[in-house]
Parts: C-alpha cells; sequence; structure tokens
C-alpha cells in the first residue's frame, strides 16, 4: 500500500495538470498584484502586494483551481476499469483512503504554493513594513493578527481550502462517475450558496469567508469552523458511502 500510495501522490502532484493549476492560479494573482508594483508606490510592503494577490480572481477561482490536479481521477478510473484492477490487489478501504489523500494534498498545495510564491516575488522588490492600517483581521473583527501571521494564517487557510474542495470535487466524481461533473458543482456550491446567505443577510455564513475569514464581521471562529466542518465530514461520508455502492 505504501507504493500505491507513493504513486498516487506522484500522479497528483507531479503531473501537468497540477502544473496547469499552479499557473492559473499564479495568473489570477499576479494579474492583479503586478500592476500596482509598477505604480511605485511608497510606505506600502510585502503585505499590501501579497494583499492584493490573495483577493484577485483566485478568491473565485480557488474552487476550479482545486479539484483540477486530481478530483476526477475517481471517475476517470471506474469508467476505464482501472478501479477494479487495483481493487484485485487492494481492499476498497484502503484505495479510497489512498485516493483522499493524494487528492486533499493536491488541492491544498495548488493553492497554497502560488500565495507562498507571490510573498518571495513581493519581497524581492519590497520590504516587510509597518501598517499604517494597524493589525489585520484573521477571522471577522475577532482576531487581529501581525502581518507576518496574517500572512501565514491565510497561506495555511488556503492549504485547507483547497484540502476541502478538493476532497467535494472527489465525492462529487464517486457520486457521479463523471470527470464533467466536478468542476461545475464545485464552483456551484461555491457561489450560489453565497448569493442565497446574502440575500439571507446571514454574511457570517457566506461560504467565501472559507476563502477570506475576514470577508464579514459576523465571521467567528466558531461559524468557520462549523463551514469547514460540514463540508469536510460530508464530502469524505458521501464518497465513501456511493464509492461502496460502486465497487461492492
Amino acid at each position: 500500500m505504501n507504493t500505491y500510495l507513493k504513486s498516487e501522490l506522484k500522479r497528483a502532484l507531479i503531473s501537468p495538470l497540477f502544473l496547469i493549476s499552479y499557473i492559473a492560479a499564479c495568473v489570477a494573482g499576479f494579474s492583479a498584484m503586478v500592476p500596482e508594483m509598477f505604480m511605485e508606490l511608497t510606505e506600502v510592503g510585502v503585505q499590501y502586494f501579497y494583499g492584493k494577490f490573495y483577493n484577485s480572481a483566485l478568491s473565485l477561482l480557488a474552487p476550479l483551481i482545486a479539484v483540477i490536479p486530481f478530483a476526477q481521477s475517481y471517475a476517470i478510473e471506474r469508467n476505464s476499469g482501472f478501479s477494479r484492477f487495483v481493487l484485485q490487489r487492494a481492499n476498497a478501504t484502503s484505495y479510497y483512503a489512498v485516493k483522499c489523500i493524494a487528492c486533499a494534498l493536491s488541492g491544498g498545495l495548488v493553492l497554497a504554493l502560488p500565495l507562498i510564491t507571490a510573498v518571495i516575488v513581493a519581497r524581492i522588490f519590497y520590504p516587510f513594513v509597518p501598517d499604517p492600517n494597524g493589525n489585520w483581521y484573521f477571522i471577522g473583527s475577532t482576531i487581529s493578527l501581525s502581518q507576518h501571521a496574517y500572512i501565514a494564517a491565510t497561506i495555511g487557510i488556503a492549504f485547507a481550502f483547497g484540502v476541502t474542495f478538493s476532497l467535494l470535487g472527489l465525492a462529487t466524481s464517486t457520486l457521479f462517475r463523471s470527470p464533467y461533473y466536478v468542476p461545475a458543482l464545485s464552483m456551484g456550491v461555491y457561489i450560489v450558496p453565497t448569493l442565497v446567505t446574502s440575500l439571507l443577510m446571514v454574511p457570517h455564513f457566506n461560504i467565501t469567508s472559507m476563502w477570506d475569514p475576514g470577508l464579514a464581521s459576523g465571521v467567528t471562529s466558531l461559524t468557520l469552523g462549523l463551514q469547514y466542518s460540514i463540508f469536510l465530514v460530508g464530502s469524505l461520508y458521501i464518497g465513501h458511502q456511493y464509492f461502496r455502492f460502486r465497487e461492492e
């Protein structure tokens, strides 16, 4: 099983799809960050430009980018018959567990690595300078962090976001046995509830706060943790149940 895990991690992380997703995330972020760097602004530093990258089109495309590297893999393997070949040599639980690990890491890293790249690029040209507006709020208006801590925390939340949506994509892949539903459902789950919570005036449950917890003042550690728990537990449960239904 260790050999199979290494093989799946290689397929998920060292692949054209992972590279394409990473490049897409960088293009989305740098398209907002680079023009600001050419303006030769004063009294701003790394965090300012990092914020431009983080809140760029990447914040909208994050669910799509997270599922591209590996979330469709089960549907592809099931339709080609490859999954049955693997299950002749491994039990169903181990097979799906390995699939979840590889999928989660690919989704998390493909969103975290571009943010790390943005910090490195910004630091080459600008220093870390004191924020004239004070500390940055990470969760609504309840948790205020220093610039370094804010950057580290948002990279961590981006990784968690990628893990969550990639597992949601894997569950979709298992449920519908079609790779084409994965990107569509991931974006739909991200956008539609956002519109609903806005209409109902409950912004602290806005799904976009899973990417940017400082988006609304009502967001707390509890509401954020609840959203992540529902998505993660629901995705793992539905994916595993339908996987067993398809394969056993």
